[in-house]
């Protein structure tokens, strides 16, 4: 188990004291990698999981050379990566070890991943073709319930049946150490965001597969340390998108592409920071 954290607060504490509900402790090791928070979230942790250890980083390394960090310090040959806003229900974590046992060439595998208010949260996605890409970069400012966001954050299928997909979500991941040290682990290249496609899309290059799996639930939450800098969220989630999309122009007809890729995406950074100021203004004039 490896939690990374980054000023998570009380979403930390309530992830970690549900850690030994969803796995048996007694099989399980538990790291927390801590990213020099700044907030007292890292408070209490060690008195609530027995064994647990708490990693400090002397500055912000990022989610995943900070998770690459984790799965060094653990040995078991299964590693279940946590965001700190996660809450896994009782037993989840067992039932996606044995369900990677069972499916040996599954090399990541995702829960069901539910919101606060128990709707569906988009776990699995596709890695999407350019007219889907494209349609998800305009529509999606405006509403995810379009038919281009729709298809890429797989809404459409059936979620209480199990699948194969091209990525699931690092907010919950279980990954076998085989398949994640045979492609190198996360690049750390990516500071935040897009980290998860990317070690998926290389699983996938490399033979392995992404497996959605219903049958092991958790409670997703939205961390308050990216709501606190949404500016900087939005940089970095679309940076992450520029490299993804250099690290896939593998042919003459994408490196061709790429250059229009690059310019879109930084046109939408540009959007979405835009749509952003007008949404603080409007509710900035609504409190006045």
């Amino acid at each position: 188990m490896v939690v990374v954290n980054y000023d998570s607060g009380d979403h930390l504490r309530t992830c970690v004291s549900h850690l030994e509900a969803a796995v048996d402790p007694l099989e399980a090791e538990f790291v927390v990698v801590d990213n020099r928070s700044r907030d007292r979230s890292l408070d209490g942790i060690q008195e609530m999981v027995s064994g647990i250890r708490v990693i400090k980083n002397a500055d912000n390394r990022g989610y995943g050379r900070a998770c690459n960090q984790g799965v060094r310090a653990t040995s078991a040959p299964f590693v279940c990566l946590l965001n700190p806003d996660v809450i896994p229900e009782p037993g989840s974590i067992s039932a996606m070890v044995a369900a990677l046992q069972d499916r040996p060439r599954a090399g990541v595998l995702g829960p069901r991943l539910k919101n606060p208010d128990g709707t569906y949260y988009p776990s699995c996605r596709v890695v999407p073709n350019l007219k889907v890409a494209l349609g998800h970069a305009v529509f999606g400012l405006i509403s995810d319930n379009n038919r281009f966001s729709r298809a890429y954050k797989l809404l459409d299928f059936d979620h209480g049946e199990e699948r194969e997909v091209d990525w699931v979500s690092g907010a919950a991941m279980m990954m076998r150490r085989q398949a994640f040290a045979e492609v190198g682990g996360f690049d750390e290249g990516f500071f935040m965001y897009v980290e998860d496609v990317d070690v998926c899309a290389r699983m996938n290059q490399a033979g392995w597969r992404a497996v959605y799996y219903p049958f092991a639930e958790m409670v997703h939450h939205v961390a308050g340390s990216s709501r606190r800098t949404p500016y900087k969220m939005i940089r970095h989630h679309h940076m992450s998108h520029m490299r993804f999309a250099a690290k896939q122009a593998t042919t003459p007809a994408r490196l061709l592409l790429l250059p229009l890729i690059l310019v879109g995406l930084f046109l939408r950074m540009l959007l979405a920071w835009a749509n952003l100021f007008r949404q603080r203004r409007m509710e900035g004039a609504s409190r006045s």
